[in-house]
């Protein structure tokens, strides 16, 4: 079997496994985005002002609730009889490390991608989702934290409390980055649009390095990791 179509295998084998998980995740995103409040408050009467809280309210809950969602989905990678088969299968399979790692890695980036836009679509409905760049933006760092959360599915211990809490710190700064980078400095008097560029490339740049870094970690990891514990 080729490389190619046992990464595929790998990915399809584990998604369908984990429908129920898809199930579950996607009926809490769209009953927390129904919730979530969107009000923003009228005392806000300066535009810039209303304008960083209106980011900052759309991207908040898509962002944190989708990392609590991708943690939850890498970490049922991993461990327990559940799947123990399948690692097993998995570790005889005609991948190196880092391949497998590429395989594993995207089944819980595609469930929070998905739960991601059944949040999205419900606000939509709801007729207060965010802007398509918003979306991409609490895309690109919900994805992040879940590359980085699968380190902690082959660790034990207080080191894989350490690689969820590196996790939620990623959310953080992806958060931080998007909305207040370029707004430092308010804009000047009269100038009521001014570039989001250098807050969208800076967030965006940073989720593709701790992605890169994330999955190779994970490779070297799992190249270790034995299914079976002693």
């Amino acid at each position: 079997m080729r490389p190619g179509a046992a990464i595929a295998a790998v990915i399809v084998t584990r998604l369908r496994k984990e429908a129920r998980l898809i199930a579950y995740v996607c009926a809490a995103s769209a009953i927390v985005a129904y919730l979530q409040p969107h009000a923003i408050l009228s005392v806000v009467h300066d535009p810039f002002a209303a304008d960083t809280a209106t980011r900052a309210t759309w991207l908040a809950g898509l962002t944190f609730f989708g990392t609590l969602c991708g943690i939850v989905a890498a970490i049922a990678q991993r461990g327990g009889a559940r799947l123990r088969e399948l690692e097993l299968c998995e570790q005889s399979a005609p991948l190196y490390g880092r391949q497998l790692a590429r395989a594993t890695a995207t089944v819980p980036c595609i469930i929070v991608t998905i739960s991601s836009f059944v949040y999205w679509f419900v606000q939509f409905v709801t007729g207060m989702a965010a802007p398509p760049a918003f979306f991409l933006l609490a895309l690109a760092a919900v994805n992040a934290s879940t590359l980085v959360a699968c380190s902690a599915t082959v660790r034990r211990g207080p080191s894989r409390y350490l690689y969820v809490a590196l996790a939620w710190l990623t959310a953080m700064v992806s958060y931080a980055l998007a909305i207040y980078l370029d707004r430092l400095r308010p804009p000047p008097r009269g100038v009521d649009h001014y570039s989001d560029a250098l807050g969208v490339a800076t967030e965006l740049s940073f989720c593709l390095v701790v992605g890169f870094i994330a999955v190779r970690q994970y490779g070297e990891s799992l190249a270790r990791y034995d299914p079976v514990p002693e």
